[in-house]
């Protein structure tokens, strides 16, 4: 009888153990998950914000007289016959002159 009660106390030990390491266990992982959670919902923040963006680019430029505007501003964009002129700011009064002038 002495024998089968400890028995009983020994198995109910290890696993009341083995019950608590799970537990034990399973709060890191949670915890590992939420700030992984955390991470995603401020990706998820930033591409959308991103969306948002490129949705109100994507109407402006849906406009014919808008897009033209954007081409010749980014690209140098002209129609056919018509000359391009760029201007050079003349050199300020502030900058350094050339060694030997």
């Amino acid at each position: 009888m002495n024998f089968s009660r400890i028995l009983v106390i020994a198995s109910l030990g290890i696993f009341l153990i083995a019950v608590w390491f799970e537990a034990y266990v399973f709060y890191g992982k949670r915890k590992t998950a939420r700030e992984e959670l955390e991470v995603l919902r401020e990706k998820v923040t930033a591409l959308r914000e991103d969306r948002e963006r490129l949705d109100r680019e994507a109407e402006y430029l849906s406009h014919p007289a808008n897009l033209e505007k954007e081409l010749r501003a980014r690209f140098n964009y002209r129609d056919i016959g018509e000359k391009l002129m760029i201007l050079v700011p003349a050199a300020s009064s502030t900058s350094s002159s050339p060694p030997g002038s």
